[in-house]
């Protein structure tokens, strides 16, 4: 059995695939607000805030709305003008 993926991505279920320590864990996409709680920026209720407050871009541009999907690999988030990256490190 296949399962899609929202970026259309067809993968086999039930087949683990072992992660490794090159690769980062997290999913291409994801909601902003967990993008900025996993960078370790806010808590998901604080990065809703930032993000109402004008606070948060996204390739130059104010993200306000909330449930705004970014690319992890290729989105530009900022943070009042400053980068914001996820750890690329696996926790130990």
């Amino acid at each position: 059995m296949t399962r899609t993926n929202e970026v259309g991505e067809t993968r086999a279920m039930g087949s683990a695939v072992p992660a490794t320590d090159a690769q980062p864990v997290y999913p291409h996409t994801m909601r902003l607000q967990r993008f900025l709680a996993r960078a370790g920026v806010a808590s998901r209720r604080g990065s809703e805030d930032l993000m109402t407050a004008g606070r948060v871009t996204v390739n130059g541009e104010v993200a306000t709305e909330l449930g705004t999907k970014v690319d992890v690999d290729r989105d530009h988030i900022e943070v009042d003008g400053m980068p914001v990256k996820l750890n690329q490190a696996p926790y130990t």
